[in-house]
């Protein structure tokens, strides 16, 4: 073998074993990530919302995401490119006790990171 093709090989595993540990690592220049705070307003005091651990749905392109805001109301989620409806409520689901389910849309865009506030009324 020659030693121009002995290089070309080497170059070759080399992109393919950084494609191969991106692929692992779950990092990916085609998704962008959503990050923000969930959180609960009270109807009868009104003021701002405080954050609140929930459930958040993402639905878009077809298909669906899920991620849980901590007690603190953070959430991170990473999503192809797209438009997504987002759902959210309590920990117990849909039928939680005190808040309702609210709604919000983001769009997501490859390599950004959206911040946003998910608001849900709490009664």
């Amino acid at each position: 073998m020659k030693r121009w093709q002995v290089i070309g090989c080497a170059v070759v595993l080399v992109a393919a074993s950084i494609s191969i540990a991106a692929a692992l690592s779950g990092s990916s220049a085609g998704t962008g990530t959503v990050r923000g705070v969930y959180k609960g307003i009270a109807t009868r005091m009104g003021g701002p919302g405080r954050p609140s651990a929930g459930d958040l749905i993402f639905t878009g392109r077809g298909k669906t995401y899920d991620t849980t805001a901590s007690s603190d109301g953070r959430f991170s989620i990473s999503l192809p490119p797209g438009t997504y409806d987002i759902a959210g409520w309590g920990l117990s689901g849909p039928q939680s006790p005190g808040i309702s389910g609210c709604q919000a849309v983001v769009k997501v865009l490859a390599g950004v990171t959206s911040d946003i506030v998910v608001n849900c009324v709490f009664h």
